[in-house]
């Protein structure tokens, strides 16, 4: 069977691919949230972890926010950054003074959220693509056929 033989996936397939991506957004919000609300925290390179949490937030949910919008647009970009920076949220708490254990708790379990999600959406983009594109190479002459 070729690429032109084989049927587009539903438009349901590509609207389930930005589910995850506008969780990714809630977790982004919520850890901004959470930077405002738990007590005194520790120091990344002199900086408060509130303010390292407040920026790492807001980029989350521009990203994803992004990926919801569009998620074949962004697709690896929007993947390698929140994959970064939940792998950050995950690794740092644990490097870093970041203060109590709530802070702790709760920017691991963000990281790790934001991580699988954002896996979980690159899936279901790709898997919403229709199978032409994603036989197709740069350059490939079959995208004007």
């Amino acid at each position: 069977m070729n690429a032109r033989t084989r049927g587009s996936p539903a438009k349901g397939n590509q609207a389930l691919a930005s589910v995850p991506s506008g969780l990714n957004v809630l977790a982004g919000i919520w850890l901004m949230e959470a930077a405002a609300l738990f007590g005194p925290r520790g120091n990344v390179a002199g900086l408060d972890t509130r303010w390292v949490d407040l920026a790492i937030g807001l980029v989350i949910v521009v990203v994803a926010l992004t990926r919801a919008i569009a998620p074949r647009a962004v697709a690896r970009v929007g993947w390698g950054v929140n994959v970064v920076l939940g792998t950050w949220l995950v690794v740092a708490p644990l490097v870093f003074d970041y203060g109590g254990t709530q802070v702790v708790v709760n920017d691991v379990v963000v990281g790790v959220v934001v991580v699988v999600l954002t896996c979980a959406s690159l899936v279901l983009t790709k898997r919403a693509r229709p199978e032409r594109d994603i036989d197709r190479q740069v350059g490939d002459s079959a995208r004007f056929q």
